[in-house]
C-alpha cells in the first residue's frame, strides 16, 4: 500500500485483489441505506433494516421487485438518483451507495448528486468509479452486459479521478482494476478504479422532524411518541389544537387544551368556523414551516384538527399521515351539518398521503388504499421517506 497527501482527498492505493476488501473495512453498520443506480445487483456491503434501491430503468426495477416480493426491508424506487436525493429531507438515511453510478453522468451533474448525498446522510457516502475516462458507449435500446434493453444507461458521459474529491473523502485506488470491459473484451492494459468514502462528523443529533397534531389525552398519543421516540432518525414534537382566539404554539407532551363542543350551529356559525378554521391552519402552517417539519401527522383525528393539518401540509408541501390507533372511520347523524363533515372528514382522508394504522384491524373507508401497519419506527421512516418520492 502506497499513501499519498495532498489539499485533496487523501489517496492509498492497492493492488486489485486487496481494493475491495479495504473498502469493506471501512463501511459503518446502518439502519437505512439509499443505493443509487442499483441496477439488478444491489450492493451488498451491508445488511440495512431498510435498503432504498433507486434506479431509472423500469426493466432493472420490475426484476428487482420479483426478486423482493414479500420483502418488508427493501423499497424500490424508479426515478433517477438525483429526483429522489433532491427530495428527500437532510439527513435522512444513514449511508449512500453510488457503486459504478458517476461516470454515466455528466460532471457537473455528478457533483452535484455528490452534494446532494452528503446533504441526506447520517454517516457515510460510498462511491466506486473507473480511474479517469473509461470509454462505454451504449445505443439507445441496446442490450447491456446483464441483457436487458439498458444500454442506453450504460454509456459513460464522464471521468473521475481522486482530485475530484475534497479532503472530507478517503480514497482507496488500484491502477490495474478493470481486466475486461462491459462487453468481455480484455482491456490491454487494464484499466484503473477507485472508491471514496465519506464519513459523516455529525453526531447524529439532527434527525428529521416530525410535527405531530394531537389531542392531549386521545388515545394512541402516548403510543406514538413511545413508537418514534425509538427511532434515532425521527424527532417528534407535539404541535397543540388552538384555541379559537389564541396563537399557534408548540407544547411539551401532556399539556391540555380546550375543545369546543359539538353542539348544533346556524349557517352563520358554521361558515365562522370555518373562517375560524382557516386562521389556525395559517398558523399551523407557519409553526410547521419555522420548525423545518418534514412531515405531519394527525392524530385520532378531530375535523377540526384534520383539516388544519390538511391546509399546513399543502403550504408546505410536505406529506400528511392519519394515525388511528382504534382504526374505523367515525359515523355522523344523518343531518346535513353531520352529512357535510362526514364528506369533508373522508375527502381530507382520501388526499393524505398515507393512514397509519398500529395493527391489521378493520378499517372505515373502504374507498381508500389499505392503510399501512406502523410497529416499528422503521416502519414510519419507511412511509414518510415513500412520500417524499412524491413531493407535492
Amino acid at each position: 500500500m502506497r499513501i499519498e497527501l495532498g489539499p485533496t482527498a487523501s489517496v492509498r492505493w492497492y493492488e486489485r485483489d486487496r481494493l475491495d476488501l479495504e473498502a469493506r473495512k471501512r463501511i459503518v453498520p446502518a439502519d437505512v441505506a439509499l443505493d443509487v443506480g442499483c441496477g439488478i445487483r444491489p450492493q451488498s456491503l451491508m445488511a440495512p433494516k431498510l435498503l432504498i434501491c433507486c434506479d431509472p430503468h423500469r426493466e432493472y426495477i420490475e426484476l428487482l421487485r420479483h426478486r423482493f416480493a414479500g420483502r418488508h426491508d427493501v423499497l424500490l424506487v424508479n426515478l433517477p438518483g438525483e429526483s429522489l436525493v433532491q427530495a428527500l429531507p437532510d439527513q435522512s438515511v444513514d449511508s449512500v451507495f453510488l457503486l459504478d453510478v458517476l461516470e454515466h453522468l455528466p460532471k457537473g451533474a455528478g457533483k452535484e448528486l455528490l452534494a446532494g448525498c452528503a446533504r441526506i446522510a447520517r454517516k457515510q457516502v460510498v462511491a466506486f468509479t473507473p480511474l479517469g475516462y473509461l470509454e462505454q458507449d451504449c445505443a439507445f435500446g441496446a442490450r447491456d452486459a446483464w441483457g436487458l434493453r439498458g444500454g442506453a444507461w450504460q454509456t459513460h458521459r464522464s471521468g473521475w479521478n481522486p482530485e475530484d474529491f475534497d479532503s472530507s473523502w478517503e480514497v482507496l485506488a488500484c491502477r490495474t482494476y478493470h481486466l475486461a470491459d462491459s462487453k468481455g473484451a480484455l482491456l490491454d492494459p487494464p484499466f484503473g478504479a477507485f472508491w471514496a468514502i465519506r464519513t459523516c462528523t455529525t453526531d447524529g443529533d439532527s434527525p428529521m422532524r416530525t410535527a405531530v397534531l394531537a389531542e392531549s389525552g386521545a388515545v394512541g398519543e402516548q403510543r406514538l411518541y413511545d413508537l418514534l421516540d425509538e427511532s434515532p432518525y425521527i424527532m417528534p414534537f407535539r404541535v397543540s389544537s388552538f384555541r379559537p382566539g389564541g396563537p399557534a404554539r408548540i407544547l411539551p407532551k401532556g399539556v391540555d387544551r380546550e375543545r369546543s363542543g359539538n353542539e348544533s350551529r346556524s349557517v352563520i356559525e358554521m361558515l365562522g368556523m370555518g373562517l375560524r378554521l382557516l386562521n389556525r391552519g395559517i398558523r399551523l402552517a407557519h409553526v410547521v414551516r419555522k420548525t423545518r417539519s418534514k412531515a405531519l401527522v394527525v392524530v385520532e383525528g378531530n375535523l377540526g384538527d384534520m383539516t388544519c393539518g390538511y391546509l399546513a401540509s399543502k403550504v408546505n408541501f410536505i406529506p400528511l399521515f392519519l394515525y388511528f390507533p382504534v382504526g374505523g372511520a367515525r359515523g355522523f347523524e344523518q343531518g346535513w351539518r353531520q352529512r357535510l363533515a362526514g364528506r369533508l372528514e373522508a375527502g381530507i382522508a382520501s388526499s393524505s398521503r398515507s393512514i397509519l394504522i398500529p395493527n391489521d384491524g378493520a378499517f372505515g373507508w373502504g374507498t381508500l388504499e389499505p392503510p399501512i401497519v406502523v410497529t416499528t419506527p422503521t416502519d414510519f421512516l419507511r412511509a414518510i421517506l415513500h412520500a417524499h418520492r412524491y413531493r407535492r
